[in-house]
């Protein structure tokens, strides 16, 4: 099987700028972005979000309500935006009272508040979600960046001031999000390779060897790393070591793996247009469903199961695999996230639509200002990224 290639990301045609400066010159904050309704970008970058599942993320409260964000405002409505003249890079992630999200070559990170700039730095090219972990930010790059590689690999950051720590190359292009446990960051690349790096140092502390390149973030539990590589193989690692514990081969082009609240792994596979759940422990299938088309977003919600294919969004019983609802969704690409009880997805190529979790009854609707590229939340907000607005914050 053929690995599936994306498109580029789009290049910054605004030069260089010094790492770590602090922002406000070049982009700013506004209430709205603007709308031209007759400006349709089509870009590689929407085959390559990250599909972020719900949870409360630092900087939410105990109710999932993200701190500073005007709880009361209506369900869909923007809170704030940001924008640079470029199409939004890599999925928002925030930590603390910060929110970081890219465009061009350049990561921005903003006041979670009202989004205000806070600094910015010239990574090189990126579409993968950043990691904020053992106070640090480790930023994925899909091609030569800032440390010089000839391939991709990461930038790590001071998340205070975006000021540069140091570099991990490698040699090809990183389109999946690191995962992170205690004092190991693992990294996987298009060099089919899987790696465990101290989270401290980034001094390697083993390698595995796939025969495919992987696009997609692994799932991480219970010691146990999943791996989906291009050409629809699933590999199981012990995070101790590396060695691989077993293996589940579907027909090609997986999307990002998800893990249900019980603990089974889900796998939806491009190429046999199937969603199959794994038992992780033993990695014997308990369910499998046939999907209305060709998969193209998965995310989890507790014991919900939201698959995007064909033109069909379907949340499904995570035990069982049977069918709870369906509504429409947008053919070529709808990822999908949940925020609290809210169901948001990808309805149309320039719409995203938020549904009642429990019954798909529609609950808002959102007309962004250009092609949905990707959602993310922190528990509170959902993140929206356009190909003409860097970053729009949505309450739900």
């Amino acid at each position: 099987m053929t690995a599936h290639q994306p498109g580029r990301p789009p290049t910054d045609p605004s030069g260089p700028s010094a790492p770590g400066r602090a922002a406000g010159t070049t982009a700013r904050a506004t209430a709205r972005a603007d709308h031209d309704p007759g400006r349709r970008t089509v870009l590689g970058l929407l085959g390559l979000a990250v599909l972020t599942a719900a949870g409360c993320a630092p900087g939410a409260d105990a109710s999932g309500a993200a701190a500073g964000t005007d709880t009361a405002a209506e369900p869909g409505s923007v809170l704030w935006s940001f924008g640079t003249g470029r199409a939004s890079r890599s999925p928002a992630v925030r930590y603390e009272d910060t929110v970081v999200c890219g465009s061009g070559e350049t990561l921005h990170a903003l006041d979670a508040a009202d989004g205000t700039p806070r600094w910015e730095h010239r990574t090189g090219p990126a579409v993968a979600q950043p990691l904020h972990h053992g106070g640090s930010l480790h930023v994925p790059l899909s091609g030569p960046g800032g440390g010089g590689s000839s391939g991709g690999g990461t930038v790590v950051l001071d998340p205070a001031d975006g000021s540069h720590r140091r570099d991990h190359p490698a040699r090809a292009g990183v389109f999946a999000a690191p995962v992170a446990h205690g004092n190991t960051v693992y990294l996987c690349g298009l060099d089919r390779t899987v790696q465990a790096l101290d989270a401290g140092t980034g001094a390697v502390r083993w390698t595995f060897e796939t025969d495919s390149q992987i696009f997609h973030t692994p799932v991480l539990h219970d010691e146990l790393l999943h791996v989906a590589t291009a050409d629809g193989v699933t590999h199981t690692l012990d995070t101790a070591d590396g060695s691989e514990l077993r293996r589940f081969t579907t027909g090609g082009r997986p999307l990002a793996p998800q893990r249900t609240a019980s603990g089974l792994l889900l796998l939806a596979d491009r190429v046999d247009a199937t969603l199959h759940a794994l038992d992780p422990a033993t990695g014997e299938e308990s369910w499998a469903v046939r999907a209305a088309g060709e998969p193209t977003g998965l995310a989890t919600a507790g014991e919900t199961v939201l698959l995007a294919a064909g033109r069909t969004l379907t949340a499904r019983d995570a035990g069982s695999g049977e069918e709870r609802w369906r509504a429409d969704a947008a053919r070529d690409h709808s990822p999908v996230t949940v925020v609290g009880a809210t169901a948001c997805h990808r309805s149309a190529a320039e719409t995203v639509t938020g549904l009642d979790l429990a019954t798909g009854a529609h609950r808002w609707s959102h007309e962004a200002d250009g092609a949905v590229l990707h959602l993310a939340t922190d528990g509170g907000v959902l993140y929206l990224g356009t190909d003409r607005t860097t970053l729009t914050t949505l309450a739900v």
